[in-house]
């Protein structure tokens, strides 16, 4: 069935065909199937359209293929589509997710039709290529803003431990998702304050496991691993469930709360050694010792 469908569509003299068929495996991550489906519609003749390319874009822009976007670029500017509203969204999606904030700013500035989607992907660029300030005037420019504009804001100030103006963004914001608090969180421990931070974990109405993970981060990097442990017993009794990277800070605690105890007991850790094989004699080699062989 599947390979009968597939046959249709690459016989199909209609873009909208091959235009389902690019979204559908974009959808489902197989972008680079996309890639090469779109490759096989221009070789069979069939001219895309203004739906063909925001698809195709999004592609080009998850796998991070430069020289490819850069390339349907100036192939969109050819075939007359680099004025619609839809395409220029997604070149300046693309450009954001290859970090390139100077071709992403010479969209902006061209697009006649600039909605919410726009300014939060020229909002993404800024913030992603460190930029806070550029980002601070784009949101402050926008003539509306949604829930995405407020979290990109939020996470701008939390990556640089603004705590005062994630948190200035984070009072204004008319509704607050998860990614919400766990910016504010993340913010507050970037800066060392972490009473903050504990008092918004507490107060959020639901928490997920990236906010565990994120609470967790916190206490590590103030040096607090037996409040980072304490964390994680709580978080089993939770409805939340641990992943890879949540048992990867209590490892990481653990190994520090052990450190802490050799030291205050005066335990010194035993050399390592390797023993190797060289020219049939077999060498074992003390970790700090400079000797060299004979």
């Amino acid at each position: 069935m599947v390979l009968f469908s597939c046959c249709l569509f690459q016989s199909s003299p209609y873009p909208s065909s091959w235009n389902k068929a690019i979204k559908k495996q974009v959808l489902e991550e197989n972008h680079e199937r996309a890639i090469l489906t779109f490759n096989h519609m221009q070789a069979t003749g069939v001219s895309a359209d203004s739906f063909t390319y925001p698809v195709l874009l999004k592609a080009i822009g998850a796998l991070s293929l430069r020289d490819t976007g850069f390339a349907l670029h100036g192939h969109i500017i050819k075939t007359g589509f680099s004025g619609d509203a839809f395409v220029q969204t997604a070149l300046l999606g693309m450009y954001s997710s290859f970090r390139c904030i100077g071709h992403a700013c010479k969209v902006f500035e061209q697009m006649t039709v600039k909605d919410v989607v726009a300014w939060n992907s020229m909002l993404s660029a800024s913030v992603s290529h460190g930029e806070i300030d550029d980002a601070a005037i784009l949101f402050d420019l926008m003539p509306s803003k949604d829930l995405l504009s407020y979290n990109v804001m939020i996470s701008g100030y939390a990556s640089i431990g603004s705590v005062t103006c994630a948190r200035n963004v984070f009072d204004e914001s008319p509704v607050r998702d998860v990614v919400s608090w766990n910016s504010m969180i993340l913010a507050c421990g970037n800066a060392g304050d972490i009473r903050e931070a504990r008092k918004l974990f507490e107060e959020m109405p639901e928490r997920s496991v990236i906010t565990w993970n994120t609470m967790l981060v916190a206490y590590l990097n103030n040096e607090l691993p037996e409040d980072a442990v304490a964390l994680f017993e709580k978080m089993k009794i939770s409805n939340v469930k641990p992943d890879y990277l949540t048992l990867t800070h209590v490892v990481s605690a653990c190994a520090h709360k052990w450190r802490e105890m050799m030291n205050d007991a005066g335990i010194a850790k035993s050399a390592g050694c390797s023993v190797i094989e060289i020219q049939g004699r077999t060498c074992k080699f003390l970790a700090g010792d400079n000797s060299k062989m004979d």
